[in-house]
């Protein structure tokens, strides 16, 4: 089992049977590198990250990344595989930091709900802590630092119109639906009145800027461990 990956937690298992019988179906179609479905089937779990539940699949020397939302209700717009396998299948032949897909799969009676198949990609990820292989080397730090903001800056400067990517948002009006979105989730889950946080609601409203001239790709949750 590989260091980053755990047995998969209790209660979290999924139909491996039938999950393995999609994917020897499926697979041969993705021109998978050197991809071997021969062996059997072995599963391990990632163990971080608070939301979608992400497991490695091993054919022998083949690996695969699952992703699927979690298990329970879940809001219909979070956790929306089907919309993140688009983006990432069109993004990236134009952004390669972005993992390939394979496939997806939105027959929920596989494993339960919608999930897609992407490639295993091999890296550090640094959490709370540094790791000790790194920890403590300036240079390391401040050549993470530069490489994190130059995959943003890479990220933001895509031309989406060349790129043939218009199709897959909806820059106009954007950052009003997202305080919207905020003033919202506030509303429903505040326990008493905070005079400072309608303030807050009132102003962002007030000074929304203009749509862009030229729209931009943006990464919801961009952080050091999730890259």
């Amino acid at each position: 089992m590989l260091p980053d990956t755990k047995p998969v937690r209790s209660g979290e298992a999924l139909d491996w049977a039938r999950l393995e019988a999609w994917l020897r179906d499926r697979l041969p179609a993705s021109n998978i590198p050197a991809s071997d479905l021969r062996e059997p089937m072995q599963v391990a779990q990632f163990p971080g990250g608070h939301s979608n539940l992400t497991y490695h699949v091993r054919f022998g020397g083949t690996e695969l990344v699952i992703r699927r939302p979690p298990f329970g209700p879940v809001p219909p717009t979070a956790h929306d595989m089907a919309r993140e396998y688009r983006w990432l299948a069109a993004v990236h032949p134009v952004f390669p930091l972005a993992p390939r897909v394979y496939a997806l799969c939105e027959d929920s009676a596989v494993v339960g709900s919608v999930f897609y198949v992407m490639e295993r990609r091999h890296g550090m990820v640094v959490r709370t802590e540094e790791p000790p292989s790194i920890s403590n080397q300036p240079d390391v730090r401040r050549g993470v630092s530069l490489a994190v903001v130059d995959a943003l800056a890479d990220l933001h400067s895509i031309d989406t119109v060349a790129a043939g990517l218009s199709y897959l948002g909806k820059p106009h009006g954007f950052v009003e639906r997202q305080v919207r979105g905020w003033t919202e989730r506030w509303n429903r889950s505040k326990t008493s009145d905070v005079p400072e946080m309608e303030a807050l609601s009132r102003w962002l409203v007030e000074s929304l800027p203009p749509d862009p001239a030229q729209p931009a790709i943006v990464h919801g949750d961009f952080k050091l461990d999730n890259l």
